[in-house]
């Protein structure tokens, strides 16, 4: 209900992306036994590999603005992870450009304090609104260094939100 087109993406991702988007856990990448691609060789580490992607291709196609999220399994692997593999549910957004024209309203530009209200509003469906705490985050290396934010639930950081770096 904020906007967002919901995507749906397979599991796999490249080495490539999933170095650019492990973010700051300590975790190695799941490897496929038998890839149909090298596009595909790994399991994804980060929703935001494959979100990147679609962007790439909106962008190709000439879209001015993209909204669109993604709530998915990512699977973790390595030594510092019991059992040595985990699957966990994660949910990952990106908000590129314009917000589409709708109604009387005309398209206005993105801007950080629309990804804060959408992240907001999920919370506040999720009823911890009161728990949370946004801070600057510094160490998130596919984010741009001054336009970052950890957000924390009780003190505990449950993901991260900001600019992506731009290299």
């Amino acid at each position: 209900a904020q906007g967002l087109s919901e995507m749906l993406s397979l599991s796999f991702t490249s080495a490539q992306l999933n170095r650019l988007f492990a973010g700051t856990q300590a975790t190695s990448p799941i490897p496929l036994v038998n890839p149909l691609s090298a596009e595909g060789a790994e399991m994804r580490v980060s929703l935001l590999g494959n979100l990147m992607r679609v962007l790439q291709h909106n962008l190709r196609q000439g879209e001015s603005g993209v909204t669109m999220f993604e709530l998915g399994k990512v699977f973790l692997g390595g030594q510092e992870i019991p059992d040595g593999r985990q699957e966990r549910l994660h949910v990952a957004g990106v908000l590129y450009g314009n917000w589409p024209a709708s109604g009387l309203q005309k398209s206005t530009a993105i801007e950080f304090a629309d990804l804060k209200g959408v992240l907001e509003a999920l919370l506040q469906d999720l009823r911890c609104e009161e728990k949370i705490r946004w801070e600057r985050a510094t160490n998130v290396p596919f984010l741009h260094p001054g336009k970052a934010a950890a957000i924390l639930i009780d003190g505990t950081v449950c993901g991260v939100a900001g600019a992506v770096h731009p290299d």
